[in-house]
């Protein structure tokens, strides 16, 4: 696992605890459940049209939970890579105003976890990033406030 935080933030046991919740999730379930294609995409890469497995929304779910379940800090939005199209809508909490907003993409790799498995192949993680946003609603990468990735392929 790596976090990266460029100040001190109240964000990284949070981050920890969600990386390790899609860990967990990866190593409890039947790899074979999780690989089903939900999505064919057309290949690795295309951000408009990307593979999505079960895999991505499993691990999406509970990401989700351990951020919204958060005693130390809450998000103004949670977005969750590929969500619109997948059904899994971002979730908005407690102050929209809140400027703080976390980005998940639960499994980076998904077409490397779906071909390879678990053990074999390119890497694939679950990435998350905690963005503070501007008062006019923009952002840059000097507004990240902690980022963190965990290797799956070890669970």
């Amino acid at each position: 696992m790596t976090i990266h935080c460029p100040q001190t933030s109240e964000f990284v046991p949070t981050l920890i605890s969600a990386l390790n919740a899609a860990f967990r999730k990866l190593r409890d379930t039947d790899n074979r459940e999780l690989a089903r294609t939900i999505h064919e995409g057309r290949g690795s890469g295309d951000e408009r049209d990307d593979t999505v497995i079960e895999a991505d929304l499993a691990i999406a779910k509970v990401v989700v939970q351990e951020l919204q379940s958060s005693p130390c800090c809450r998000f103004g939005r949670i977005e969750v890579e590929e969500s619109k199209r997948d059904g899994f809508d971002p979730v908005t909490m407690g102050d929209p105003a809140n400027p703080f907003r976390a980005f998940v993409d639960p499994v980076d790799g998904s077409l490397c976890c779906k071909l390879r498995g678990p053990t074999m192949g390119m890497p694939f993680g679950t990435c998350i990033t905690v963005v503070k946003s501007r008062p006019d609603g923009s952002m840059r990468f000097s507004d990240i406030q902690a980022a963190g990735l965990i290797d799956l392929r070890s669970a």
